[in-house]
């Protein structure tokens, strides 16, 4: 049977008066249900232990058999709570039996029902917003069996709904939405005859919102960026549709929401989605900021010259702060241009190194995305002067092939250009200003000008005449960008001086060693003639500057000339000036001159200088008459055939000598000399010197003293010279014999 309250009573009729009877001997007994010791006693004892009867009807249960409280007259109606809740397609068995003190047991009687199925239906709509007049739904329970008698509503504690139930509990209860979400209702309905169901409800409220981190903040330009949204109470992610309140501000893309920044500005987004029949919505307003930065996204800078400061300002829209950044990353590729160290916050000072280009970048962190607030283009340009001076100058290096340059033509021109000029852009305007003077004129903004020292003013009265001081002046270029950035002043000092050739003579550094005559003319003998002279040419003016690289031309002729020399300083023989090998054989007069010139510049001709030569002296009588003079260890008086013949009596003459030869008081000139030769006995014997020796041994070419001795004749010849004279050569016969 199954009470009021829903719980499952097992009741029967307990055999009092049998188990009281002396058949059993007031035998005490044990109830057994389901295997469970109820109560031990006697029948009285038994009896007791039956659970109050049910308030209310028992409702059958089973095969709808009623039990009626009234029990026939040997039974007592014992009542036992099983305490189990009824529920629908239960199928329960209990088992009773009793048993005596002496483990004699009655049969066992089992109590069963089965609890008919019932459905609980739940109707009503299960889909809500938070919008007024679709934030509250109403709910009914139904049973396909049975009366419900009551209903106890309850909401998932979420918070998503409420729930309140009808008057007296009845089977309708309103819901009402809190938040977005999905929660469940359940309802407990309890039935007339005494059962009990549950059932559940998914009640789903739909809303839109945007994430914590969904951006409000944007910066003019940014592109592709899209709020974060969240939906509530979908069964699955639901197809958005955007939408924006000021496109002139900002535009979106319907479909996927996507912010394209415009201008500065606030504005609305709108995002919807649908689900079951309910549209719902969510709005936000983002801000849109004007990034401004110092310079635009390109500058351009000049090495050498400022450094910049590259800054970015933002400025909010009207009733909005601008976003603040912390530790902004500031970068710079390549290296043409460098961030200074040091700088913080939004700006920073660019210092131009090189030639070339760099990107400076500002990185930020805004909403937590990396937005790059600038990206500036730093063009870095180098001015260089290149130098072409006149091809006129003098390009010996000692004299100034560089700087300074040695000028012979002030009226040859210099090329000034600006090195690798392709680098500027199109429509760069290069103003030039040479020595103070300003060249303005339509070609004098190109990257190269021409200007000649004279145009300068520098003319040959006022232009430096020696490399150790020479003029300087200045070349300045100024580079006019097509965005009109300017450069400062480049400079380029140029040295220059006038070279020149001085008035030039001719020194004779050394003359040959010949004696003169009273006109100072030359002797020139027979051996003379491969003699030298040592001429230079020099500055007329003690001290003045002689240019490197000149060329000496020596020349001797006045109409008809000829080159004999090469070089400042020359050594001709005197063969070579004469132009002959022989001796003079009269009085001779040469003009040597010499021609300085260097290229490009002035050419010199030195003042003639006058040589004079004079036929060869000759020697007087008194040598080539005394070459005769003998003097010997020979025995005197013991030659009879002449003053060269001599006489050897015997062998101890043999190693005694005789000599040949001037006498002592005759006088030679300054350098004579005198050369022996004889072809004798030994060979040939030479010597020199005023006088020649022999001994018998040497001009029979014996040893030894020959037995018998006989005669024997040679011939010594000799060679006479001096500087300056005609040289003389003869022979004298020499003989000697025995006795």
């Amino acid at each position: 049977m199954q009470s009021c309250s829903g719980t499952y009573y097992v009741c029967f009729y307990l055999p009092t008066t049998e188990l009281g009877s002396t058949r059993h001997q007031n035998d005490t007994h044990t109830l057994f249900i389901n295997g469970s010791d109820i109560a031990t006693g006697t029948a009285t004892e038994l009896a007791a232990a039956s659970s109050p009867a049910p308030s209310g009807t028992l409702a059958p249960v089973g095969n709808n058999a009623s039990f009626n409280a009234t029990a026939p007259g040997d039974y007592t109606a014992f009542y036992y709570n099983t305490g189990r809740v009824a529920e629908t397609g239960d199928d329960i068995n209990w088992s009773i039996r009793l048993e005596d003190d002496d483990g004699l047991s009655s049969r066992t009687v089992t109590a069963s029902t089965i609890v008919p199925p019932v459905e609980l239906t739940v109707s009503g709509n299960d889909v809500l917003t938070l919008s007024t007049g679709e934030n509250t739904t109403t709910l009914t329970a139904s049973v396909d069996e049975g009366t419900i008698s009551s209903c106890v509503w309850t909401a998932a504690s979420n918070g998503v709904v409420t729930v309140t139930s009808g008057p007296q509990n009845t089977s309708t209860a309103t819901v009402t939405a809190s938040s977005g979400g999905v929660s469940t209702v359940t309802v407990n309905a309890a039935l007339a005859d005494g059962r009990v169901v549950t059932q559940q409800k998914t009640v789903r409220v739909l809303s839109l919102e945007y994430g914590s981190s969904s951006p409000q903040d944007f910066l003019k330009g940014q592109n592709g960026i899209c709020p974060e949204v969240v939906a509530l109470g979908f069964p699955s992610t639901p197809t958005y549709t955007w939408g924006i309140g000021n496109n002139s501000v900002a535009t979106i893309n319907s479909t996927t929401g996507a912010i394209n920044a415009l201008t500065k500005g606030s504005t609305t987004v709108t995002v919807s989605a649908s689900h079951g029949g309910k549209i719902v919505s969510a709005e936000t307003t983002i801000y849109v900021h004007e990034v401004t930065v110092s310079g635009g996204n390109q500058i351009d800078l000049f090495v050498g010259g400022s450094n910049t400061t590259l800054g970015v300002t933002i400025t909010p829209p009207s009733g909005r702060s601008a976003p603040t950044f912390n530790s902004p990353e500031w970068n710079s590729t390549g290296t043409a241009a460098v961030i200074q160290s040091g700088g913080f916050g939004l700006s920073r000072t660019i210092v131009p190194t090189e030639s070339g280009s760099s990107t400076v970048t500002c990185v930020v962190n805004l909403n937590g995305m990396n937005i790059t607030l600038a990206s500036v283009t730093v063009n870095v340009y180098k001015i260089e002067i290149d130098v072409t001076p006149p091809t006129s100058r003098n390009t010996n290096t000692a004299n100034g092939g560089t700087n300074p340059y040695a000028l012979t033509n002030l009226s040859d021109p210099f090329t000034f250009a600006v090195k690798t000029a392709s680098q500027f852009p199109t429509g760069t305007k290069f103003h030039w200003t040479v020595n103070d003077i300003s060249l303005t004129g339509a070609t004098q903004k190109g990257s190269s000008v021409s200007i000649t020292p004279v145009a300068m003013g520098l003319t040959s009265d006022v232009i430096a005449k020696v490399k150790t001081s020479p003029t300087s002046f200045d070349v300045l270029c100024r580079v006019e960008l097509p965005s009109g950035t300017q450069s400062q002043d480049v400079p380029k000092t140029i040295k220059v001086y006038k070279l020149t050739i001085p008035a030039m003579k001719i020194t004779l550094v050394t003359p040959p060693s010949l004696p003169t005559d009273l006109s100072g003319a030359y002797y020139v003998g027979t051996s003379d003639t491969t003699k030298t002279f040592k001429f230079k040419a020099e500055p007329v003016t003690s001290g003045s500057s002689i240019p490197d690289g000149v060329s000496y031309t020596w020349k001797v002729g006045t109409t008809t000339t000829r080159n004999v020399g090469t070089g400042r300083e020359i050594t001709p023989s005197i063969s070579t000036l004469r132009n002959s090998t022989g001796v003079p054989t009269g009085s001779e007069t040469l003009s040597l001159t010499c021609e300085v010139s260097l290229t490009g510049c002035n050419t010199v001709t030195t003042t003639p200088t006058t040589i004079n030569f004079a036929a060869p002296k000759t020697f007087d009588t008194s040598i080539t008459s005394g070459i005769t003079d003998v003097t010997t260890t020979l025995p005197p008086g013991q030659y009879s055939a002449g003053p060269t013949e001599f006489a050897v009596l015997s062998a101890e003459d043999w190693p005694k000598s005789f000599t040949i030869g001037l006498a002592n008081d005759v006088i030679i000139p300054s350098g004579c000399t005198i050369s022996w030769s004889i072809s004798c006995g030994s060979g040939t014997l030479t010597g020199t010197g005023r006088r020649f020796t022999l001994t018998p041994a040497q001009f029979t070419g014996q040893s030894s003293y020959p037995e018998p001795m006989g005669t024997t004749n040679h011939s010594l010849s000799y060679t006479i010279s001096a500087p300056g004279y005609q040289t003389v050569t003869g022979s004298i016969n020499i003989v000697l014999r025995g006795s």
